[in-house]
């Protein structure tokens, strides 16, 4: 199974399109627990979703941690999420009043494998925070250090993090 999820009308053909409404495949509420099931999901396309998400059963679990827990725990071992989010620097998290969190580059310290050690933040912060997604960056234009983009040409100020995470279980 292929998800894309906060599809609007830009469906993808071969994905499940993703949406909290109408016109998507499957209505889903991603703030809450995702509807499938551990393991089941080969690729998440993510682009421009994420930043849009918190939970919201548990106000407390920051958007960035609940949407990468819940897209490892969905994809199977070695799955691909194909994120895009507004990152730092610039005004790109800002611009858009239904922004819940902002993402930088350091985000990955959190989420990837080669911090996953006692003196990393991942290893040191992450099980305190709740963290339990672990990927390995494997591609994307942002590479392995998820640097900024930027994207608009009319639009010096605002990057974006683009990268595909492999999910490490």
């Amino acid at each position: 199974m292929k998800l894309n999820l906060g599809c609007s009308d830009d469906h993808r053909p071969g994905y499940v399109n993703v949406d909290r409404v109408a016109p998507a495949d499957v209505i889903a509420d991603l703030r809450k627990p995702w509807p499938w099931g551990d393991s089941s999901a080969n690729e998440i396309f993510a682009h421009d979703v994420f930043e849009h998400l918190d939970n919201a059963e548990f106000p407390g679990n920051k958007g960035i941690i609940w949407c990468l827990n819940e897209a490892h725990r969905v994809l199977r071992p070695g799955g691909k999420l194909d994120l895009y989010v507004p990152c730092l620097p610039g005004v790109a998290p800002w611009v858009d009043p239904t922004h819940v969190s902002v993402w930088t580059a350091d985000t990955r310290y959190y989420f990837c494998e080669e911090w996953n050690h006692r003196g990393g933040e991942r290893g040191r912060l992450g099980p305190g925070m709740g963290v339990t997604a672990l990927f390995r960056t494997v591609g994307g234009r942002s590479g392995k250090n998820w640097t900024p983009i930027q994207y608009a040409p009319d639009a010096p100020e605002r990057h974006k993090i683009m990268v595909i995470l492999e999910a490490v279980k």
